[in-house]
């Protein structure tokens, strides 16, 4: 592929580089619905910033914009469907955007894994426990209304608590490793008025 696509008109030309084409894939293609991530292709590897890996162009100004993406899809999805989706998307906004023709877009599934959403709430649970524990007798004084028992940062510490250790069991729907499969209600430990 040439160092940069360009567009002609009577008034001049306008040139749109390969980095500009890439980063509009990129956005879409991790915008999309059941995109984990992008997986580095043996082309693509060490020529595209980090948020653009898993990206390669080719093509012709005559024939159009060849792209190839290797993408992570989330475990559960229809491959096929999420395959589908990502290339018309990339397709479309390629075009929408940059007004070049797209020749080709391949979608390479290079794995299939959870999303981090897990990972990530889990690690706000523990977050929120952390400070709620630093702070729980200051949350405690707040409590007024109905009446001030002196409780609350007692009982929403407790709750959080329980939440906490609910999803440290979790992985995806069933308990980790070997572990009997634990009773639902286990997060239902929510106490006095802050569950």
């Amino acid at each position: 592929m040439e160092g940069a696509r360009s567009l002609s008109s009577p008034l001049g030309r306008i040139s749109i580089s390969h980095d500009a084409v890439a980063q509009i894939v990129a956005r879409t293609a991790s915008e999309a619905y059941g995109i984990v991530g992008m997986a580095p292709g043996a082309a693509s590897a060490g020529s595209f910033p980090a948020d653009r890996r898993g990206i390669d162009l080719g093509g012709t100004s005559a024939d159009g914009v060849a792209i190839e993406l290797r993408v992570v899809v989330e475990y559960g999805l229809n491959l096929a469907e999420v395959a589908s989706t990502v290339r018309n998307r990339v397709r479309y906004e390629v075009e929408r955007l940059t007004g070049l023709t797209v020749a080709s877009v391949v979608v390479h599934i290079e794995d299939v894994r959870r999303s981090a959403d897990l990972e990530w709430t889990r690690e706000l649970g523990r977050a929120a426990l952390t400070v709620l524990e630093r702070n729980r007798r200051r949350v405690d004084d707040l409590n007024v209304y109905p009446v001030p028992d002196g409780d609350t940062g007692t009982n929403l510490t407790l709750s959080v608590r329980s939440v906490v250790e609910a999803l440290r069991l979790v992985d995806g729907g069933r308990p980790r490793g070997d572990r009997p499969r634990r009773d639902p209600r286990r997060a239902m430990g929510a106490r006095g008025n802050s569950g």
